[in-house]
């Protein structure tokens, strides 16, 4: 292979140079970041007096192939004494909350509240599931989560359970995401068995009978103990941007080359070779588009308008984010946090309570969400410190609070977070096969096609590599 450039500094490159220095037909690796620092979405602050905040993800889950990858690189990296995990029972893994109409309402977790009947639902979660073997199946090859759900449990689940959570993950509007995003298995399982319950009871027996063989990953040590521990999700000791510092320190260690403040005026294809023009100018055997799919799109619109006109069909979402912090602990309900309904009036997607999770002292932190698919609704013609006063009074009259917070910090993260509406599995596949039909040296990675998750952004990166 040669030569490799990777465009894009943020988890997704990074991840593709790990895993590019373990192929021997690659002799040069070269990282190019357009802004000033690498980490992209994952963003620390680090305050003097030893606190953090996250603007961007906080925890990542360990379960799944994907989970257990992320632990291995993270073992790899020698960062397992960094690691600070959380185990099923804290209260942050079974307090999570839902506002209606003013009121913060736990969502059912454990087995016994099933079978309660617990506001917001109108009925215990049980008579949902139950009720859903008998409803009819509706065949498509896709369709929005949000109508998914209604037609498989109904109203109540589809706006306080799933709704909330979409808005929780990527900041959208179920009814327009795909049922693929967080609903794949589900959903082949209606497609395959007509119903969801019963195809999930098939499947289970099969994997009683025939367990599916565990990965290479599973075999780390951190990974078995995450397992025996029952992690519910792990973070790193002075936040998520140890991940991306330390693995940039030894992709340089072991002769990656890394560029921040490095800008492409243009790119070109010739001769199955990639030339990029900017600084200076770079030819390498293939480049990896480690950028979100509006850049890829900005980039590729004079190699191949077809591929550049399908990533710019992927849609994005601006996001507010709010870190608020007080003195001592002025939470009257330890949790997670909570999310708001779209359709409550409140005009913020949740709150996270991140020192439910992790402490820092005698200090509560919290992070407000604010606009995403409502963003341009509700922010656009407003300013920074208009869109803070209204996250917090808004969280102050929910949570009761009346204290003075010692500390805000906003940002605004333009076109954060990739949407995946309904299509997108194919608007990628379609990508893709451009690429390779027109056998260009090229390859797309990151939160804009495989998952928004730190996880399934590592694992794409890895299956770029090795495929």
């Amino acid at each position: 292979m040669g030569s490799h450039v990777i465009l894009g500094g943020g988890i997704a490159g990074l991840s593709t140079a790990f895993y590019l220095l373990k192929q021997p037909s690659v002799k040069r690796i070269v990282v190019l970041e357009s802004s000033s620092r690498l980490g992209g979405w994952i963003d620390t602050t680090r305050n003097k007096d030893g606190t953090i905040y996250e603007h961007g993800p906080r925890t990542i889950r360990p379960v799944g192939p994907q989970g257990a990858n992320t632990l291995e690189m993270i073992e790899e990296l020698g960062l397992v004494d960094s690691v600070r995990s959380i185990k099923y029972g804290h209260p942050s893994t079974t307090n999570r909350m839902i506002l209606k109409d003013g009121k913060l309402h736990k969502l059912p977790a454990d087995l016994i509240s099933q079978f309660k009947k617990l506001p917001p639902f109108q009925s215990p979660l049980a008579y949902y599931i139950l009720k859903e073997i008998l409803r009819p199946a509706k065949k498509d090859s896709d369709v929005s989560l949000y109508e998914f759900i209604n037609r498989r449990f109904g109203e109540d689940v589809a706006n306080y359970a799933v709704d909330p959570l979409v808005r929780g993950i990527c900041a959208g509007n179920s009814r327009e995401i795909s049922v693929h995003f967080i609903a794949k298995y589900l959903h082949q399982l209606e497609q395959k068995h007509n119903s969801i319950v019963k195809g999930y009871l098939i499947d289970w027996l099969k994997y009683k009978i025939n367990p599916e063989p565990k990965t290479a990953a599973e075999n780390c040590n951190i990974v078995k103990q995450a397992r025996s521990e029952h992690w519910s999700v792990w973070g790193l000791e002075n936040g998520l941007t140890t991940l991306t510092e330390t693995l940039s320190q030894y992709l340089t260690a072991n002769g990656v080359e890394i560029f921040t403040d490095y800008h492409i005026d243009d790119m070109k294809i010739s001769n199955g070779s990639c030339i990029l023009q900017g600084g200076s100018t770079l030819t390498c055997n293939h480049l990896t588009l480690a950028l979100p799919a509006f850049n890829a799109a900005n980039l590729t619109s004079g190699i191949n308008g077809e591929l550049s006109s399908t990533l710019e069909s992927i849609p994005f979402v601006d996001v507010g984010v709010v870190n608020v912090m007080y003195k001592g602990n002025i939470l009257k309900n330890e949790a997670f946090g909570f999310l708001v309904p779209s359709n409550q009036p409140d005009p913020i997607l949740g709150c996270i309570f991140d020192t439910c999770s992790f402490r820092q002292g005698n200090r509560t932190i919290l992070t407000l969400m604010m606009g995403g698919a409502w963003f341009k609704q509700l922010f656009q013609h407003k300013s920074k410190e208009e869109m803070v006063e209204i996250g917090m009074n808004s969280v102050s009259k929910i949570l009761g609070i009346n204290q003075t917070p010692m500390d805000i910090k906003a940002k605004i993260l333009p076109q954060c977070i990739a949407q995946y509406t309904v299509g997108h599995l194919d608007r990628v596949a379609k990508a893709r096969q451009i690429i390779k039909k027109e056998k260009l040296p090229l390859s797309l990675v990151g939160s804009s096609y495989d998952g928004v998750g730190i996880n399934d952004t590592i694992l794409s990166a890895r299956r770029s590599v090795l495929n």
